[in-house]
């Protein structure tokens, strides 16, 4: 698609931006697929393997370290 006035780096730009908004919609119509590394961060937080913000003591935080 040219249009008057774009140079051609802006034409590759433009097109380069399309084709990857048509993968991303190809994989994930709704963007609500996880990736493998939100899934597995996902599962440690419903397992309780992370603190809930109100539980944490944030003026004394070296309590949580090692």
């Amino acid at each position: 698609m040219k249009r008057p006035g774009m140079q051609k780096g802006s034409t590759q730009k433009a097109a380069t931006s399309e084709m990857l908004r048509r993968i991303v919609l190809a994989w994930d119509p709704d963007y609500t697929k996880l990736t493998p590394a939100e899934s597995k961060e996902l599962e440690k937080a419903m397992s309780g393997e992370y603190y809930d913000a109100d539980d944490i003591d944030w003026e004394h935080l070296e309590r949580y370290t090692d």
